[in-house]
């Protein structure tokens, strides 16, 4: 690793590397002018998010999403390791990290950072952004959910469920990843109160309240998901109560026909009807005559509501 301060005094150097193969990791631990906590925890196998500093420095491992995941459509996550000291941006991945790359991407394109501080902060604004991309989303589903339920388009309920229903658990997933982080750099906030004026309490202040605001959004989307899926669901009941009304009217309906034919399908001698000429004509007749009388008894007591006259606007 190159010395800085031997260079310009004023400098400041960005290392990204690759934390697979053990090349990085023999390199790094020669590297001047780093704790060997600080090596440890950047250099840590373990998936899960942590923040640290000591010595000047601040180092640690968030979650960011995966860039050839990110392309596909996919929401998955790998850990991003950091270490920063007042000369240093030190950052490692396993995997392609969407954050590192688009700061990479920026700096090409002329974007300047004025301090470490500054470019790290950076990089976990776009880890931020990659959350906030995600509410986005999955407020955008709920809004065209919840307009069609508005506007009484619900003929395909299960649809709507369905969207909604993946709309929260990606809500609750993604509230889970994002409360993890916010409390853990609170706790650095908490961590570093003695040193207020320092970036590294800055950083984790800053940071610390945009994971606050995106938090309070996803727990909107899910409260407004968890409370879309109780109105489709008393939509669903609706609807299966007024198909079971259509059935039991059918099935009322019908049920003085099984009951004629099954009378006069006895073959027994004296049977009514059976020695006339005309027989058949009126049994048909009674058939058909029988389900009329019985919608019109139902209708009489209230059983079935009267037709609803739609007025054109």
């Amino acid at each position: 690793m190159p010395d800085i301060a031997a260079t310009r005094p004023d400098s400041w150097l960005w290392l990204h590397v690759d934390l697979v193969g053990d090349h990085a990791r023999s390199w790094l631990r020669q590297a001047p002018r780093l704790s060997l906590k600080g090596l440890e925890t950047f250099l840590a196998v373990d998936h899960c998010n942590k923040l640290d500093g000591g010595d000047g420095e601040v180092y640690g491992a968030v979650s960011d999403f995966l860039v050839e995941q990110t392309t596909k459509g996919h929401d998955e996550t790998g850990h991003l390791h950091f270490l920063l000291t007042d000369r240093l941006v030190l950052t490692g991945r396993r995997h392609a990290l969407c954050s590192t790359q688009h700061m990479y991407q920026s700096a090409m394109t002329g974007r300047g950072f004025a301090s470490p501080a500054a470019l790290l902060e950076g990089i976990l604004e776009d880890v931020v952004h990659g959350y906030t991309a995600i509410e986005d989303r999955t407020s955008a589903s709920l809004d065209s959910v919840e307009e069609r339920i508005l506007l009484g388009e619900i003929d395909n309920i299960g649809d709507c469920g369905a969207t909604v229903g993946d709309a929260r658990r990606l809500a609750v997933r993604t509230h889970r990843q994002v409360a993890g982080l916010r409390s853990l750099f609170h706790h650095f906030e908490r961590q570093s109160a003695g040193d207020s004026g320092g970036a590294p309490h800055v950083l984790a202040v800053r940071i610390g309240h945009r994971f606050d605001d995106l938090d309070h959004q996803i727990v909107a989307a899910e409260g407004r998901a968890r409370l879309l899926q109780e109105e489709i669901a008393a939509a669903q009941t609706a609807i299966t109560n007024r198909h079971l009304h259509m059935l039991t009217i059918l099935t009322t309906m019908l049920l003085p026909v099984s009951v004629i034919t099954g009378y006069f399908g006895m073959n027994t001698k004296n049977l009514w009807l059976t020695d006339l000429e005309n027989g058949s004509f009126w049994s048909t007749l009674i058939c058909i005559l029988a389900p009329l009388g019985t919608y019109a008894l139902m209708r009489w007591r209230g059983m079935i509501p009267p037709l609803r006259k739609h007025r054109r606007r």
